[in-house]
């Protein structure tokens, strides 16, 4: 299984178990109750979509997948240090290049995500200077070009990187961001259980944090540059 996709199944079982362990203060909460239950069935539909899909996939296709999300979780935060650069130095035509949020990575055809990693990862070293105050190291940098060789590596194998995505890993990236979506709505609602019980809302957004598999950046900030930028 993917790395990520691992840690992120293990952190949403580490949720259910804290709200099964807070069962009676979930119980009290009707608008808590429901939405734990919804979570419940769409975690469930998950695993089974994740079991179909691991079936299905033979070696080449699931070796393109896995390198495929590795690639986004290294090459995501870096495009987000690169954005908060590019609005800092006005570099409107870097903005432009580095805007891009996560699911739009995602949802990219194969060969499109590769152009775009290498034109990333060839900004990202060209500005590594100043994307030290970001944290972003050489050795990450090294890291995100590796990622890109391995995805170059798997399409090729696969054929030549034209195939489209399956329809198995489309269903479970539809069902990881339903689980997702559910959460989020916990989230709010555990806002009403925290003066009453604090230990219980703690213990929720503990289990909630997956631990960071790469390095995290400062949030960049979410407005486009407005002044004209420079050029290079």
């Amino acid at each position: 299984m993917n790395k990520k996709r691992e840690n992120t199944k293990s952190a949403n079982k580490a949720v259910d178990a804290v709200l099964n362990e807070n069962a009676e203060t979930v119980a009290g909460v009707q608008a808590l109750d429901e939405a734990v239950v919804l979570f419940r069935s769409d975690f469930a539909d998950c695993e089974n979509t994740e079991e179909g899909f691991n079936r299905a996939m033979d070696g080449k296709t699931a070796a393109k997948h896995d390198t495929e999300d590795s690639l986004i979780m290294v090459l995501h935060p870096i495009a987000r240090a690169l954005r908060s650069f590019s609005k800092k130095a006005k570099n409107l035509e870097l903005f432009a290049v580095v805007d891009v949020e996560e699911y739009e990575l995602e949802k990219m055809r194969d060969t499109e995500l590769l152009d775009l990693a290498k034109s990333i990862s060839k900004k990202a070293v060209r500005n590594a200077a100043g994307l030290m105050a970001y944290n972003v190291t050489p050795q990450e940098l090294t890291d995100l070009q590796a990622k890109i060789d391995a995805y170059e590596k798997a399409l090729k194998a696969q054929g030549g990187g034209m195939a489209s995505k399956s329809s198995e890993y489309d269903s479970l990236k539809v069902a990881l961001r339903k689980v997702e979506d559910d959460l989020l709505d916990i989230d709010d609602i555990m806002e009403r259980v925290k003066d009453k019980q604090p230990k219980f809302y703690d213990a929720y957004f503990a289990a909630r944090r997956v631990k960071a598999l790469g390095t995290r950046h400062n949030k960049p900030p979410e407005n486009p540059p407005q002044n004209p930028p420079s050029k290079g």
